[in-house]
């Protein structure tokens, strides 16, 4: 991903980031936005070598709204201050076999 995202994440000012639970595949359930729940960063560091799959960014929030996805090893999609566009419906788990097919996948 360009490394500017990454900066309008650290660098928000005013407003937060939101953060939404998802799989390994990043998709969320249904509506993204609609699940998000607003953030703060309150750590930011930059890993050197990151493993495969890995932006190299790892960032410490305080959520208003804790969802079950928000656990040590789990995946999590952010929202930064973007102009907000609907996902396509094929990035949404939409079904109980969207979720297992899902999880199955495996990441590197």
């Amino acid at each position: 991903m360009d490394p500017s995202l990454y900066t309008d994440i650290r660098d928000m000012k005013g407003r937060g980031p939101k953060v939404c639970n998802a799989e390994n595949t990043l998709r969320t359930w249904g509506y993204h936005q609609e699940y998000a729940s607003p953030a703060s960063v309150l750590e930011w560091k930059e890993r050197g070598d990151p493993p495969p799959g890995s932006s190299g960014f790892q960032a410490r929030m305080s959520v208003k709204q804790m969802l079950d996805g928000f656990r040590p090893g789990r995946v999590v999609r952010v929202k930064g201050p973007w102009t907000y566009v609907l996902l396509p419906h094929d990035e949404c788990i939409m079904t109980a076999e969207d979720l297992e097919r899902s999880r199955r996948m495996a990441l590197p």
